[in-house]
């Protein structure tokens, strides 16, 4: 099991929106069923992050021109305080490469 923890920055501001976005070493098809796929590795966020997100699933395409599993939270309207923790829990996949994980965060 991979588990990913990510502790948010405080702002001395209210955010409009934070958007993270982990690209996933995992390789899928542009038109892969995102949902299932991610049910069949049972992909699991702890309930606070599913109440807290708006979660959302697909390929990210890579200069190689291979397609990967990417995972996106989004959130609105958040105060200066981070409420807590964010944790993802992802199975033992065994070609999960974590030298090969990307992660973006975007915050306006």
């Amino acid at each position: 099991m991979f588990y990913f923890d990510w502790a948010p920055v405080q702002w001395d501001e209210q955010l409009e929106h934070r958007t993270l976005r982990i690209i996933l070493p995992i390789t899928v098809s542009k038109n892969e069923d995102f949902w299932g796929f991610a049910e069949s590795i049972d992909l699991r966020t702890e309930q606070y992050v599913n109440s807290e997100n708006k979660i959302d699933y697909f390929a990210s395409e890579e200069d190689s021109g291979n397609f990967y599993f990417t995972i996106r939270f989004h959130q609105d309207n958040i105060n200066g305080v981070p409420y807590g923790l964010f944790a993802t829990f992802y199975p033992d996949i065994k070609s999960f490469n974590l030298n090969e994980l990307i992660i973006y965060v975007n915050v306006i």
